[in-house]
């Protein structure tokens, strides 16, 4: 649960403090992996126009496309509709 949650998920401090312990390391959440892939499966134009029905998602998926279009052109992130 701890790992599935939204990263501004509040109330389940206790959640993640009993994960924590019981794995003995932090918990890392896979929100930035789903990010990831919902970035790579987008194009550039629906991650600027967002429209997910969610703000928070839509603002972290535009931070992580500025962060990967530093390493690499949208273009190399993005799988062409002919790939599929």
């Amino acid at each position: 649960m701890a790992a599935e949650a939204p990263h501004d998920a509040s109330g389940i401090e206790d959640i993640i403090a009993l994960a924590t312990d019981s794995a003995g390391m932090m918990v890392h959440r896979v929100g930035v992996l789903y990010g990831l892939l919902a970035l790579v499966f987008s194009t550039a134009d629906l991650i600027v126009a967002g429209g997910s029905g969610s703000q928070a998602w839509d603002d972290m998926l535009r931070e992580l496309a500025r962060a990967g279009y530093q390493q690499a052109p949208p273009e190399a992130w993005h799988v062409p509709d002919n790939a599929i």
